[in-house]
């Protein structure tokens, strides 16, 4: 891309597909200490590294659709019991973490990169989802859900869109097609000290 950027006196960009989610990861700040983050976290799964608040979600998500002053109870669902679907909140984070990182190396290369939320949309990504999951996923569909198309505008807007932000998109998190702060963690000096140690230990090596 930048062979073609110098060659063809074009600016390329590079767009990585993030996730809002990454707002709800809570990393273990011990994460930072760790030779191997990756390695750490596979063998200290949630909820020692995450805990997502499903109570608050469900709140919403049944007001919103119900609105009908209809009580619903749900049990309290912690993050270890459906680990395996929520586990990407956590990686949605590195994500982000680690364009920031690649962006910060590549100074005022010519080549724009940055990460993207489409949204939620309607797919078939959560499709195996069962029991308490299946039932929240419902909800949030029917109270949140975009269509896919919907959610590609800010793709193609972050990939050919906002000429006269070009600079501001540059190592940027993009919602809504427009250019968003990301989480308090990533932008947090703990943050910067684990997308350097995530780019050193992952991408370097």
């Amino acid at each position: 891309m930048l062979e073609t950027a110098n060659t063809y006196t074009t600016l390329p960009r590079l767009v990585v597909v993030a996730s809002g989610t990454h707002y709800w990861s809570k990393l273990d700040g011990s994460l930072i200490d760790k030779e191997n983050p990756l390695r750490y976290m596979n063998s200290n799964p949630p909820p020692t590294l995450a805990y997502v608040n499903f109570n608050v979600c469900v709140v919403i998500v049944v007001l919103t659709i119900l609105n009908s002053g209809i009580a619903i109870t749900i049990p309290k669902v912690r993050a270890s019991t459906i680990h395996s679907k929520f586990f990407t909140h956590i990686f949605q984070a590195l994500n982000v973490l680690l364009v920031r990182a690649l962006n910060d190396r590549l100074s005022k290369a010519p080549l724009v990169v940055c990460s993207v939320d489409p949204g939620y949309c309607y797919s078939q990504l959560r499709r195996n989802y069962t029991g308490v999951g299946a039932f929240i996923d419902y909800l949030m569909e029917r109270a949140l859900a975009i269509t896919a198309e919907e959610g590609s505008r800010s793709i193609v807007w972050s990939a050919i869109g906002g000429e006269e932000k070009v600079e501001e998109i540059r190592g940027a998190y993009v919602a809504r097609s427009n250019v968003t702060e990301p989480s308090d963690f990533v932008i947090s000096a703990k943050g910067l000290v684990l997308q350097s140690k995530l780019w050193v230990r992952h991408v370097l090596h």
